[in-house]
C-alpha cells in the first residue's frame, strides 16, 4: 500500500513567523494531512471500490477547525499532472467524519473502473478558508477498459475511431479489455522521418502485435497495410522502424496474438523520430474558392485564420486557389479554422480545415448577396448610419449593411464596443467593463490604457498593483526569481521571498530537521534549523519520534513515545509526549484521552444518565469519553438504575407493600420500591394479617356462638377475627338462628291454622323464632330509596313463600323509588331483582335484603358500549352508509355494516357474483363479475337456466335444449352424410344416434361424439 506521510510542527511555524515577523505577521498556519492511504491499492479482481482514509490533520481544534477534506480522484493517464483547483477538479469525493475509527475522515469511492494507474489527491480546508497542500496515493486497476475506450460514444476498436497520439510526446496506456479487442491510434507523418512505433511493458499474458495501415493511392477510401510485427514475445514488447514518404494521417492497429484478455494484458504505446528533429512548418494542398451557383472560381478573396496554428499563403493563380501552410507540428486533426470574405459574397466564417483531409485538397463554396440597403459609415468603423442608407445590388464604398452606429462621427463609438474604467485617469483600470455604444463617463479603450486590469484603486493615480512571489511547492515560502504584480494574492502565490528550493515544499527557511544517524526512523534529539535538508537528517513527520533514540549509531535500538497521563486514568494526552527507551513515572503508552485533567473522562467510559440531578439514574447509558450533558459515572450515582422520572429531582421510586394473602390490603412491614407495581405487592399498608385473606380492614363478622354456621344476625366490623365470629362466606346462613347458644336448635316450626281453631294442619307448615300471626300473614309497610335513573324498568323475582309482589313507586323525578312488601313470610334476604336500562349493561338477580330496607341503597349500573347502526332496508345485511343511527344494541332493520351501494335492492351488495347473459335467453357463456351494482348485460345465477352452456350469447336463439334449432341441424346434417357417404340417411336412425351420444340432454355434441354416430349410420365411414 502506498502511503503519503506528511505533517508540520506548529512549534517550527511559530518561530519562522517570530524570525520573520515583518513577512509573517499576518500569515496563518494552513491544515497539514497526515497519515493518508487508499486501501486496497490494487484492484485485480472485478471490484471497483476502495477505501480513501486520513487518519490525522493538523492543527484540528476547537478554536480552528477542519470544515472540509475532500480527494480529487485523477483517472489513468494523468500521473505527471496535479490539479491546479483542486475546488473544482471533477471527480471530487467530499470525505465524511469518522470518529471512533481509525480513520479520521473516510469515503468508499466505487468509480476505480477503468484500467490503469489512478491518482488520489487529498486536501483539508479549515474554519479560516486556509487549504492545505496536496496528498497524493496511488491506485492500479488492473481490470475494466482503458481509457481510450468509450471516451465518446465510439470505442477505438476500428480505424474511424482511432484515438490521435503525438509523435515524440505522450506515452499512452492500454489494454485488451474483452475478447477481439483492437486498440487503433493515428498520427501526422512527415516524408523523409523515419519512425519508431512500439509496444512497451507488456503485462505477463499480453504478447502484441503491431500493424501499420495507410491510405491506398489507387483508392483514397480504403486502408493499406504497410508493415507490421510479431517478432518477440511476452514482456519484452514489440517495435517496427519505418521510413515515411508522403504527408497525412498514419493509422495504428495493436491487438493480441493469442485473443488473451482481461488481467496481466496491459501495455503502453509511444512514437517517436529517434534520428531527426521534427520540422516548425508544413506545406500542404491547396484549396479553392468557387461561387455555390456558377460553379466558377472565385479570385481577390481575404482569408483570416481564426483558430489553429497554421497559415494561409497568398493566391497563387489570381483565379480562386490558395495553399496553407502548417505553423507548428504535430497539431491534432479539426482544430484549424479559417474566415473567407469577398466583394459581393456571402461571408463565410469559422470554415473547418480538416488536415486529416488535405492531402486530397478541397473546395471552400460562397453564396452571392443579393440587392441590399447600404448604411452610410462615415468614420468608417463597420457600423453604419441607419439614418443615411441608399439601395445597392453591390457594396458602395463608405456604405456597410450594418445600420446600429450610434455614432457615426466617432470611430471608438459603434455596437458592442468595450470600455474599460479608468477613474483616476493613470491609464491603468482596475478591469471593470461596460460594453455600450456610447462612451460611459470615466471609461476609456484598451488602445487608449497602458493595462486594462491592475489598478488597486482606480480613485487613486499613485496606486496600481503589489508584487507577489511564486510558491509552486505550496509550503508558503515564495521564489525570489519568480513574480508577478496584482491587486490581491492570486493562487499559487505568497508574498515571501525566501524560498531556498521551490520544487520541494519541505524545505523552506528555518525548517527544523532531526537527525536519524542509523535511518531507523528515531531521532536521538539533534537537530538543525535550516532551509535545505542535511545528510542524514529528516523531518519530524518521517519520523517516528524525534527524540529519544538510545543509540543513533544503530537501527536496532530506538526509544518510545510514552503520552503523559495527569489525571490517572491509564489514558494519555496525544499533546503531551515524551520518547524514552523506559516508561517514566506519570505517563503511558496510550495516547487516547480526551481530556487528561478529569480521570472520568477516558475512551469507553459508561455514563449514566441523571437529569434530575438527584444522585439516581433511570439506567440510561452511554460510552464515550467526552462527559455528555446532565450524565455522571456510577461512583457518583447513589443508584443506577432506580429512577423512575429522571426530569424530577422529588420522585424516584414508588413504595408497595406485600399482598401476600392477595386480599388487596399490604404488609406494613414488607415493602419494597420499585417504578411499576410488582406482582403481589400493593399500594395500600393496612393488613392485619397478611397470612389470612379474611382479616383485613372493614371485613364484616357474622356471630356463630354455637358454631352451627348459622348466625343469628349479630355483626362487628373489625381487621381482626373476634371470637365465635366468622365471614359470610364460611356460613350457610347470616342471620336466622333462633337460639344460638344451641347448636341443635335453629327455629320453631309452626303449623298453618287456617280456620284459627288452635290446631294446626300438619301438611303446612312453616319455620320461624316467634310464631307467626294468624294465618302466618302480617301486613308490613317498608320504605327504601333506591338511587337509579327514573326511566329505570324493574322485574322483582319474589319467592313463592310471598303472596304478593315488591311494588317500587316513584318518589321523585331523579330516581327514587319506593317499595311496598304485603303478606311475605320468609326471612331477610330473599327478594331479588332485573333492572334494565336502555343503552346499559343488563342486571339480574340484584338481591333486595329485606332487614335493610329502612336505610338507602343503591344498584350501580354499567354502561355499554354504543356504536352506529345502518339502515338495511332490503335486509340482505349490508347498511346504507348515508342512513343510520346510534345505539348500544341492533335496531330492527340496522346492521353494523355501511357497504350498500343500493339498500332498495337485495341483489345488490357487496361480492354479489353476476352471470354475463346479452342475448337475454336465460343461458350463460360462463363469463362473470363480481361487484355490487348489477353491471350491464349480466344476472344472477336465480335468474338462469344454465350458468355457462349457451355457446353464442350474441344470440337469443342458440342455446341449449333449442327444438327449433336442433331440428334446422339434423336436416342440414342429413344432407351433409348423403353427399359424404353417397347413401341415403334414414333421419329417424340419425336422431337416435344422437339422442343416444348427447348423454348431458343438451343436444350439443362434441367431436368424438360425432364421429362415433358417423360410423354407426355408415358402413362407408371409418375411424381414419
Amino acid at each position: 500500500m502506498e502511503t503519503t506521510r506528511t505533517n508540520k510542527s506548529l512549534q517550527a511555524m511559530i518561530f519562522i513567523c517570530l524570525m520573520l515577523l515583518p513577512v509573517c505577521a499576518f500569515a496563518e498556519v494552513s491544515p497539514v494531512i497526515g497519515n493518508f492511504s487508499v486501501s486496497p491499492d490494487i484492484l485485480n479482481d472485478g471490484n471497483t471500490s476502495a477505501n480513501i482514509c486520513v487518519e490525522t490533520i493538523t492543527p484540528d481544534t476547537p478554536d480552528i477547525g477542519i470544515v472540509r477534506v475532500w480527494a480529487a480522484v485523477m483517472p489513468p493517464g494523468s500521473e505527471t499532472l496535479l490539479p491546479a483547483d483542486p475546488m473544482t477538479y471533477s471527480p471530487s469525493i467530499d470525505l465524511d467524519p469518522a470518529e471512533g475509527a481509525s480513520c479520521k475522515y473516510q469515503k468508499l469511492y466505487t468509480g476505480f473502473s477503468n484500467f490503469g494507474k489512478y491518482r488520489v489527491v487529498v486536501y483539508a480546508e479549515d474554519e479560516n478558508g486556509n487549504i492545505s497542500a496536496p496528498a497524493i496515493a496511488n491506485l492500479d486497476q488492473f481490470l475494466g477498459t482503458d481509457v481510450y475506450e468509450g471516451e465518446d460514444v465510439y470505442e477505438d476498436d476500428t480505424f474511424e475511431h482511432a484515438k490521435p497520439i503525438g509523435v515524440n510526446e505522450e506515452i499512452q496506456r492500454h489494454n485488451f479489455d474483452k475478447a477481439g479487442d483492437e486498440d487503433w491510434i493515428k498520427f501526422y507523418g512527415l516524408p523523409g522521418f523515419k519512425y519508431q512505433i512500439e509496444a512497451m511493458n507488456l503485462g505477463q499474458k499480453c504478447d502484441a502485435v503491431i500493424e501499420l495501415y495507410g491510405y491506398d493511392p489507387d483508392n483514397v477510401s480504403s486502408l493499406k497495410l504497410l508493415a507490421n510485427v510479431d517478432d518477440l514475445k511476452n514482456q519484452r514488447g514489440e517495435f517496427l522502424i519505418w521510413d515515411c514518404t508522403a504527408y497525412g494521417f498514419y493509422y495504428v492497429k495493436y491487438s493480441e496474438a493469442e485473443n488473451k484478455y482481461g488481467i496481466s494484458t496491459g501495455y503502453d504505446i509511444q512514437i517517436s523520430t529517434p534520428d531527426a528533429p521534427v520540422p516548425v512548418s508544413i506545406n500542404l494542398p491547396t484549396f479553392r474558392v468557387i461561387d455555390a451557383k456558377t460553379q466558377k472560381m472565385i479570385s481577390s478573396l481575404k482569408v483570416d485564420v481564426v483558430t489553429g496554428k497554421l497559415t494561409i499563403a497568398e493566391e497563387l493563380d489570381n483565379k480562386g486557389t490558395y495553399k496553407p501552410v502548417i505553423s507548428e507540428y504535430p497539431i491534432s486533426p479539426d482544430v484549424a479554422t479559417v474566415s473567407i470574405s469577398a466583394p459581393r459574397y456571402r461571408k463565410k466564417n469559422e470554415v473547418p480545415i480538416n488536415i486529416d483531409q488535405l492531402a486530397q485538397g478541397w473546395d471552400v463554396f460562397m453564396d452571392p448577396e443579393e440587392c441590399s440597403n447600404w448604411y452610410r459609415d462615415a468614420d468608417n468603423d463597420g457600423f453604419g448610419n441607419p439614418n443615411d442608407s441608399i439601395a445597392e445590388c453591390t457594396q458602395p464604398t463608405g456604405y456597410v449593411s450594418d445600420n446600429t452606429d450610434c455614432n457615426d462621427g466617432n470611430t471608438a463609438e459603434h455596437p458592442g464596443q468595450t470600455w474599460y474604467k479608468d477613474a483616476d485617469n493613470d491609464g491603468i483600470s482596475d478591469g471593470t467593463m461596460q460594453i455600450s455604444c456610447l462612451r460611459p463617463a470615466g471609461y476609456k479603450l484598451v488602445s487608449e490604457l497602458t493595462a486594462t486590469s491592475g489598478d488597486c484603486d482606480d480613485s487613486n493615480a499613485v496606486v496600481q498593483q503589489y508584487i507577489y512571489y511564486r510558491d509552486a511547492d505550496g509550503d508558503g515560502f515564495g521564489n525570489p526569481n519568480s513574480s508577478i504584480s496584482a491587486c490581491s494574492q492570486p493562487a499559487g502565490y505568497v508574498s515571501d521571498n525566501t524560498d531556498c528550493n521551490d520544487g520541494d515544499a519541505l524545505e523552506y527557511p528555518w525548517r527544523t530537521w532531526y537527525k536519524d544517524g542509523d535511518g531507523d526512523g528515531y531521532s536521538d534529539g539533534t537537530t538543525l534549523n535550516t532551509c535545505a535538508r542535511p545528510a542524514g537528517y529528516r523531518l519530524v513527520s518521517e519520523l517516528i519520534a524525534s527524540s529519544g533514540d538510545c543509540n543513533d549509531n544503530n537501527a536496532a535500538v530506538q526509544s518510545y513515545i510514552y503520552y503523559k497521563d495527569q489525571d490517572e486514568d491509564g489514558s494519555g494526552n496525544l499533546n503531551e509526549t515524551i520518547s524514552a527507551c523506559e516508561r517514566p513515572s506519570g505517563y503511558v503508552e496510550d495516547n487516547t484521552d480526551c481530556d487528561d485533567s478529569d480521570k472520568n473522562e477516558r475512551p469507553n467510559q459508561v455514563w449514566y444518565k441523571d437529569a434530575d440531578n438527584d444522585g439516581d439514574s433511570d439506567g440510561t447509558t452511554q460510552i464515550s469519553c467526552l462527559r455528555p450533558t446532565g450524565y455522571l459515572t456510577a461512583s457518583e450515582l447513589t443508584a443506577t438504575f432506580v429512577d423512575c422520572d429522571d426530569s424530577n429531582a422529588a420522585i424516584q421510586q414508588y413504595t408497595y407493600c406485600r399482598d401476600a394473602d392477595s386480599d388487596g390490603y399490604g404488609n406494613t412491614n414488607e415493602i419494597i420500591s420499585a417504578c411499576v407495581q410488582p406482582s403481589g405487592y400493593v399500594e395500600d399498608n393496612t393488613d392485619c394479617d397478611d397470612s389470612d385473606k379474611n382479616e383485613h380492614p372493614n371485613q364484616v363478622w357474622y356471630k356463630d356462638a354455637d358454631r352451627d354456621n348459622y348466625s343469628d344476625g349479630t355483626t362487628q366490623i373489625s381487621c381482626l377475627r373476634p371470637d365465635d365470629y366468622y365471614t359470610e362466606s364460611e356460613l350457610t346462613a347470616t342471620s336466622g338462628d333462633c337460639d344460638d347458644s344451641n347448636a341443635a336448635f335453629l327455629a320453631y316450626v309452626y303449623y298453618r291454622d287456617e280456620d284459627r281453631d288452635g290446631f294446626g294442619n300438619p301438611n303446612s307448615s312453616i319455620s320461624a323464632c316467634f310464631q307467626p300471626s294468624c294465618g302466618y300473614g302480617f301486613n308490613a309497610y317498608l320504605n327504601v330509596k333506591i338511587n337509579l335513573p327514573t326511566f329505570l324498568n324493574v322485574e322483582i323475582n319474589l319467592p313463592t313463600f310471598c303472596v304478593l309482589d315488591l311494588i317500587l313507586t316513584i318518589l321523585n323525578k331523579k330516581g327514587k323509588y319506593k317499595s311496598v312488601i304485603y303478606n311475605c313470610h320468609r326471612s331477610p334476604d330473599v327478594a331479588t331483582a332485573t333492572f334494565m336500562i336502555p343503552n346499559y349493561l343488563k342486571r339480574e338477580d340484584v338481591p333486595i335484603n329485606i332487614g335493610q330496607l329502612e336505610q338507602d341503597w343503591i344498584a350501580l349500573m354499567y354502561p355499554e358500549k354504543c356504536s352506529n347502526w345502518y339502515e338495511n332496508a332490503d335486509c340482505e345485511g349490508f347498511g346504507n352508509p348515508n342512513n343510520y343511527t346510534t345505539g348500544c344494541n341492533p335496531f330492527v332493520c340496522y346492521v353494523s355494516d355501511n357497504t350498500d351501494c343500493n339498500d332498495d335492492d337485495e341483489n345488490e351488495y357487496p361480492g354479489q357474483i353476476w352471470y354475463k347473459d346479452t342475448d337475454r335467453d336465460k343461458y350463460s357463456d360462463g363469463t362473470t363479475q363480481i361487484s355490487c351494482k348489477r353491471p350491464d348485460d349480466y344476472v344472477l345465477e336465480s335468474e338462469l337456466n344454465d350458468l355457462s352452456k349457451d355457446c353464442d350469447d350474441s344470440d337469443a336463439s342458440i342455446y341449449p335444449h333449442n327444438e327449433e334449432v336442433y331440428k334446422e341441424h339434423l336436416s342440414h346434417a342429413i344432407v351433409i352424410l348423403q353427399v359424404l357417404t353417397g347413401q341415403t340417411v334414414d333421419a329417424g336412425k340419425l336422431k337416435n344416434a344422437l339422442t343416444e351420444a348427447d348423454a348431458d340432454h343438451d343436444k350439443y355434441l362434441g367431436v368424438a361424439d360425432i364421429i362415433h354416430i358417423l360410423m354407426k349410420i355408415s358402413s362407408s365411414i371409418s375411424c381414419d
